[in-house]
């Protein structure tokens, strides 16, 4: 039996293939380089709980202490205006003993730490003739207390309430989250809208 001659030589790798070799390579680490810290990006947010608790105090108010948990997204009218009526807590009365919440502080009221900087405010439209989402007030007039937005004119009377409470959000490059539910307010369907930095 005779062997062929090209069988009997070693073959060596060419220098183009060594080029497309690591061509490859580097490619397929440049991929991985990039790819990678973008896959763990959402669970690496500067060291911050700040997307943790915007959610949690928007599901706790939405789904329970504005209102009843069997009627999730469903706020009761006098449990969410005394919420926001922040001259009760200054004339330290405190929270209402049938709602779902306690504390004269608004951390208190949510339950988290005083350390943590948030603002909830309710926002729609329900005002005919005004364009666009404001915030809300409690129009506490005749001929039924209601929701209408801040600036209808509906708004500004002692008794009403705006639907705002906390801190104003910061404006400038501070790093705020949000978090936002749809709920019904005395048959209207507003945004709750929970800022924290």
């Amino acid at each position: 039996m005779t062997r062929s001659p090209s069988r009997d030589r070693p073959r060596g790798q060419t220098s183009l293939d060594f080029a497309i070799g690591i061509s490859v390579f580097l490619l397929v680490i440049v991929f991985v380089f990039s790819f990678v810290p973008g896959t763990l990006q959402p669970f690496v947010v500067t060291g911050t709980e700040h997307p943790v608790v915007a959610d949690r105090v928007g599901d706790r108010l939405a789904q329970g202490q504005l209102g009843h948990p069997d009627e999730p997204f469903v706020l009761d009218s006098d449990c969410a205006v005394e919420f926001f009526n922040e001259s009760r807590y200054d004339a330290g009365l405190g929270s209402p003993g049938d709602c779902r919440y306690d504390g004269t502080e608004l951390h208190e009221r949510v339950g988290v730490t005083d350390r943590t900087n948030l603002n909830i405010t309710l926002e729609g439209n329900t005002t005919a003739g005004v364009a666009g989402s404001t915030t809300l007030c409690w129009d506490r007039g005749p001929p039924t207390p209601t929701p209408a937005q801040v600036g209808s004119g509906n708004c500004g009377g002692s008794d009403d309430v705006r639907l705002a409470v906390g801190s104003p959000p910061p404006t400038a490059n501070d790093v705020t989250v949000t978090a936002r539910r749809v709920v019904s307010l005395a048959g209207e369907d507003v945004t709750m809208k929970v800022v924290v930095w």
